[in-house]
């Protein structure tokens, strides 16, 4: 029987939210049997699916942060990585 309770998490990117059968709704990606969070924000784990709610705001990049990015171009030696940031 489903029920319909909701379990709610805060994740970053990368996190696994939860392993096994679930269905990936929105901002997240499925890699086997793991459901990976691709923003900051509110998971939610229901029983039709797994979600994250991301969190509003723009990040500004500082010095020595580490960022996680997806590759949008490259050309020589040079990359262009959008790491979802105004900059």
């Amino acid at each position: 029987m489903k029920t319909n309770s909701v379990e709610r998490k805060y994740v970053m990117p990368g996190d696994v939210v939860i392993e096994g059968d679930h269905n990936p709704i929105a901002n997240v990606i499925k890699s086997g049997n793991k459901i990976i969070s691709t923003k900051i924000g509110m998971a939610e784990i229901a029983y039709n699916g797994v979600r994250v709610i991301p969190l509003n705001g723009t990040y500004i990049p500082r010095i020595d942060d580490v960022v996680i990015g997806k590759v949008a171009d490259m050309n020589g030696f040079a990359w262009e990585v959008d790491i979802n940031s105004w900059f």
